[in-house]
């Protein structure tokens, strides 16, 4: 009697770890189960294999079990260590492999560079893609070849591990000019970052003086302000030569928590990053009114001969932007209003006097409209242009913003301050004990209205040129005056002098303090200065001094002279050199705080297209 047993396959069975926790970014290796993580084998930063994460595994009866399966990517040790298996097992019957289901594709391809996978021998293994976090389910479906299938789920999550934040600084060093004022760098915190994929993550910044004797005001401490990423700060008046250290350090809120699974190596945390501004302090010559220069600069490059442009420093250069372009020879008639800007470097060189142009013309034709008698300054670390008069005697209101005087963005193409030409502007930087602001004024102005000219007695008071509130002018109305900005201390004011007004030219002179809440307290310091009634002349503050240089007369005449004074009460004339010419509706702006560079300007019966220099 032949008695025949046929084989029933038994379904395959095994136990596995419900729940598994990685950090970020982390590692593992474990060449014998329970044990640390294994440093022998940290050949990929993000290699995982997690010993008997599946086990009791069984393909089904104790005859129907087998382990053929290795692992070909580890040394000759480990390799060694996995095909000793077979020799604790029979592998001789059966076998059986494990089938992992993602329960959300997606998010498994975020988290993983390669698998998981469960081997046999019930090790998970897996490769995590940097800098990614979350958790994913799997469905486990261990198959044997007698098409038995057993199935478990588990759950994977990759822990949030904080990486330090990032950023960069616009730049390492700041230097920083004799009898300085109040600065203001936009943006100098660029690049922010809580760190990767950690947007969720709030970033604050920490400002900490080095160096305890670095020449800033009281109220003039480097400080950063999160709205615009900016820094400012204030100096003392320092003539001496020196740095000062500031050190900038980001900080995340994620602290610095770290998640270990047993056994497991903890990835590199933190919560902050580091780095350090120097401030470097030039030194120059105190003022000294004997000790005057004045000397003609030549460039091989030179901007056309212009009058009615508009002038300012930013970016240690100073920058000439648009005005009206002479005719190019006696005979031609292709003078026209501009739209083009210019920076001009000073430097440096073995030339007589020591000082060299280096003009560049950033942009033939702005996208704003050609104009001249408009105003330019240097706020919120951009230049800033406005108003002014277009071909055709229209006027102008509008507002334009640069950061590199060649890409161009509108702030508004109507202000709330009426349109008008020979306005001035200036921006201020206003320290107090309730904080510090910076400001962009608008004062007086002129436009055309029917067969007359309206002269206008008002200051606009805004923080980013586009909302503006008109503040109290108790001067006369004007156009064409000079606007000069002080610094004592970090106290900064403005002063007003000359003009044309509805009755003709003007020689009073009026200062102005200004809060950090944008209040203004106009103060008469002359009704009549020493000089005589004017317009179109150059107002600058100079190495805390103001200098007033040319202008139109009352017979309309051009003058040439230049009035120097330590309190705007006092005027002190100074005689420049004989080469230099009578000169309106000019430009002039002080460069690195040691150098008065003055550029064109309209004479008697020319145009020019010289510059001058006044150290």
């Amino acid at each position: 009697v032949t008695i025949l047993v046929t084989p029933y396959n038994t379904p395959p069975h095994f136990q596995l770890t419900q729940q598994i926790q990685v950090n970020e970014n982390s590692w593992c290796v474990q060449v014998v189960s329970n044990q640390v993580c294994s440093p022998n084998f940290r050949r990929n930063s993000f290699l995982h294999v997690h010993r008997n994460f599946a086990y009791n595994i069984s393909a089904g009866d104790p005859y129907e079990s087998t382990v053929d399966q290795t692992f070909t990517f580890m040394d000759l040790s480990f390799q060694t260590y996995v095909n000793s298996l077979c020799t604790m097992y029979t592998c001789s019957y059966q076998r059986y492999s494990f089938v992992l289901e993602a329960l959300d594709s997606n998010q498994g391809s975020i988290l993983f560079a390669a698998g998981p996978w469960i081997y046999p021998d019930g090790s998970l293994v897996f490769v995590l893609n940097q800098n990614v976090f979350g958790s994913i389910g799997f469905n486990v479906t261990m198959i044997d070849d007698g098409n038995k299938s057993y199935t478990k789920s588990f759950t994977l999550e990759v822990m949030n591990v904080n990486q330090p934040p990032t950023f960069l600084l616009q730049s390492p060093e700041i230097l920083v000019f004799p009898f300085s004022y109040p600065q203001y760098f936009s943006g100098f915190m660029q690049d922010l970052s809580a760190g990767p994929n950690e947007g969720f993550q709030k970033i604050s910044f920490t400002l900490t003086m080095l160096d305890p004797n670095a020449p800033f005001a009281i109220f003039g401490y480097p400080s950063y302000n999160s709205s615009d990423r900016s820094l400012s700060f204030c100096t003392l008046h320092s003539l001496v030569a020196q740095e000062a250290r500031l050190q900038v350090t980001m900080l995340d809120d994620g602290g610095n928590f770290t998640y270990a699974f047993p056994g497991g190596v903890l990835s590199p945390s933190s919560d902050l990053s580091r780095q350090i501004v120097t401030f470097k302090f030039l030194s120059t010559a105190p003022f000294a009114f004997d000790s005057l220069t004045m000397n003609l600069l030549y460039a091989d490059l030179a901007p056309r001969a212009r009058y009615g442009h508009a002038v300012t420093f930013y970016q240690y250069s100073v920058w000439i932007v648009g005005g009206f372009l002479a005719q190019t020879s006696p005979t031609s008639t292709d003078s026209s209003f501009s739209s083009d800007v210019w920076r001009v470097r000073l430097q440096t060189c073995s030339a007589p006097g020591g000082l060299c142009l280096q003009p560049e013309q950033v942009t033939a034709q702005a996208v704003w409209t050609s104009r001249y008698n408009h105003a330019v300054v240097t706020h919120r670390a951009a230049l800033v242009v406005l108003g002014g008069q277009a071909e055709g005697g229209r006027s102008l209101n509008d507002v334009w913003t640069s950061s590199d005087g060649e890409a161009w963005t509108q702030i508004t193409s109507s202000a709330a301050w009426s349109k008008r030409f020979g306005l001035a502007a200036v921006s201020v930087l206003a320290y107090d004990s309730e904080g510090k602001q910076e400001h962009l004024l608008v004062l007086g102005g002129a436009n055309f209205v029917g067969g007359g000219v309206e002269y206008h007695q008002d200051v606009w008071v805004s923080q980013d040129g586009l909302s503006w509130r008109e503040l109290p002018a108790p001067w006369q109305a004007r156009a064409h005056h000079g606007v000069a900005v002080t610094n004592v201390n970090c106290t900064q004011r403005v002063w007003l002098a000359g003009g044309q007004g509805a009755w003709g030219g003007l020689n009073d002179v009026w200062v102005a303090d200004l809060s950090s809440r944008g209040e203004v307290t106009w103060t008469a310091v002359s009704e009549s200065a020493g000089w005589s009634r004017r317009w179109g002349h150059a107002l600058v503050a100079f190495k805390d001094h103001l200098v007033l240089v040319g202008g139109r007369l009352e017979d309309l005449m051009i003058s040439r002279e230049v009035w120097v004074s330590a309190n705007g009460s006092s005027w002190q004339q100074w005689s420049p050199p004989a080469g230099f010419a009578q000169v309106t509706q000019f430009g002039a702006a002080v460069s690195n705080g040691t150098e008065l560079l003055m550029f064109g300007g309209r004479s008697f019966n020319e145009v020019v297209n010289t510059f001058w220099v006044t150290e």
